[in-house]
């Protein structure tokens, strides 16, 4: 046994006196080391970090459908009916223009400027998740829809 702490002795004493025979070599060296070791767990915690904001992104294809700013409730009903038949459509959602302007208020540095508006400028607004992700069906159901009277005008956002 009195050998073996002889030998790691002997080889500690050895590792010392080179690394004292350069510094910055050996500082380096020891520096790339513990990059690479720390490098696996950054990238872990990054990966976690980031899921839940990733997880909140809309990956499913879905189309906008913005009315005409003097749509009323009877085009806004006869929309929503057309668009409810249609047969490429898998859910609807109404955003009313006002939720749509608070709700630009909310996420935009634009809050006190919109403040300041005499009307609100932003549209009704369907937005349309489709069954199908199919670039020719989706571009004949937007080009169906834009002929809707009272629509102004259709986006997708698959694109």
């Amino acid at each position: 046994m009195s050998a073996w702490f002889r030998l790691h002795r002997l080889a500690l004493a050895d590792a010392a006196r080179l690394i004292s025979a350069q510094p910055l070599a050996s500082a380096l060296a020891v520096s790339v080391i513990a990059l690479a070791v720390a490098l696996p767990v950054l990238a872990a915690a990054l990966v976690q970090s980031v899921a839940p904001v990733a997880a909140r992104f809309d990956t499913e294809p879905h189309v906008n459908v913005f009315l005409a700013l003097e749509a009323t409730d009877d085009d806004v009903r006869r929309i929503e009916a057309a668009l409810k038949a249609h047969p490429d459509t898998a859910s609807l959602r109404f955003v009313p223009r006002d939720r749509a302007l608070e709700e630009l208020k909310a996420t935009s540095h634009l809050a006190e400027l919109l403040a300041n508006l005499d009307r609100n400028p932003l549209p009704h607004a369907f937005s349309v998740r489709t069954k199908s992700s199919d670039a020719a069906r989706l571009g004949a159901a937007r080009a169906e829809w834009a002929k809707l009277p009272g629509v102004d005008q259709v986006s997708a956002e698959f694109e």
